[in-house]
């Protein structure tokens, strides 16, 4: 596997202000391919109801933290707010 350098734009929330990112990727391979693949999913409780909160988050992220590893992707970030999951990873 090799090691490599992306940049991406990223826009902050403060208006006007932009920047680029650095980040490392580990570029996978098999025979034929080369591949890199990384997602975002974001998870919202119906009506975006504030649901998300002690101790039912700390019980979400164990629970998401096992299924990453039971299925062996790879983690990035995890961020539990009280309407909403982010979730961003690999595989």
């Amino acid at each position: 596997m090799q090691l490599v350098e992306h940049a991406i734009p990223y826009a902050p929330t403060l208006k006007g202000s932009h920047c680029t990112l650095l980040m490392k990727y580990e570029l996978r391979s098999n025979n034929t391919q080369a591949y890199i693949c990384h997602f975002h999913v974001v998870f919202c409780s119906k009506y975006r109801r504030k649901v998300l909160i002690p101790p039912i988050n700390k019980r979400l992220k164990t629970s998401v933290l096992e299924t990453i590893e039971k299925w062996g992707q790879e983690f990035i970030e995890l961020e539990v707010m009280p309407d909403h999951v982010q979730r961003h990873g690999g595989m």
